[in-house]
């Protein structure tokens, strides 16, 4: 079994790579920055209030676990530790 690179003949190059420039200079998207408190609260209140009219719309157990999953996922991509503690009791 060969892998990726086996494949590659010799004397090419893979784009992107062993070009001898800095890292900056390969244009790598840059990740966003970190929203301001205000509206990182604004969010999450918007995140929470629409999840509880999922839940309550929500025909079944399963498809209430699923949007309780999808929440918890969000919550934890855009927040702490201590805030998203503090978002789920919000949430109770």
């Amino acid at each position: 079994k060969l892998s990726a690179l086996a494949a590659v003949p010799a004397g090419s190059f893979l784009p992107g790579m062993c070009l001898n420039k800095p890292l900056n200079s390969l244009q790598l998207p840059l990740l966003p920055e970190r929203q301001e408190t205000a509206s990182k609260e604004q969010s999450v209140d918007e995140l929470l209030e629409a999840s509880v009219k999922a839940v309550k719309e929500a025909p079944n157990r399963s498809v209430k676990r699923r949007l309780r999953q999808r929440l918890h996922k969000k919550l934890g991509a855009m927040l702490s530790q201590e805030e998203y503690e503090a978002a789920l009791s919000r949430l109770r």
